[in-house]
């Protein structure tokens, strides 16, 4: 069994500029500290030096008219991963605490898919 489970997803605009994925990053990042409960965010380090993450999990094929092949990644939302052992952890809803911290402009924060997006 895993020390942690996942808890949340932040969607965000992948075309953000710079400057507006480094805030977002400082706000994770002061959001986890703060927060002994998470344990771990996917793609921290990238927003904290502007850049966009690119996890992805899933790609689909497309073939082109001229027979030639592309593959289109689907990206991963930034994924919120919490101690699986943590004191009051029943009492703690983190899509709520993640939602008032993070300005709407810069994320959305939902529940995680329960099907992994499939």
């Amino acid at each position: 069994m895993s020390d942690t489970v996942l808890v949340a997803e932040i969607h965000f605009d992948r075309d953000s500029a710079p400057e507006k994925l480094r805030q977002l990053g400082e706000i994770l990042l002061k959001c986890k500290e703060e927060r002994g409960w998470i344990a771990s965010i996917a793609g921290l380090e990238e927003l904290l030096k502007g850049e966009c993450p690119q996890h992805y999990s899933k790609a689909m094929l497309f073939q082109n008219a001229d027979g030639s092949q592309r593959i289109f990644k689907i990206y991963d939302p930034l994924l919120v991963w919490a101690w699986r052992e943590y004191p009051n952890s029943q009492s703690i809803c983190p899509v709520r605490i993640l939602s008032a911290t993070i300005p709407q402009e810069l994320a959305t924060v939902s529940e995680p898919d329960p099907d992994g997006g499939v």
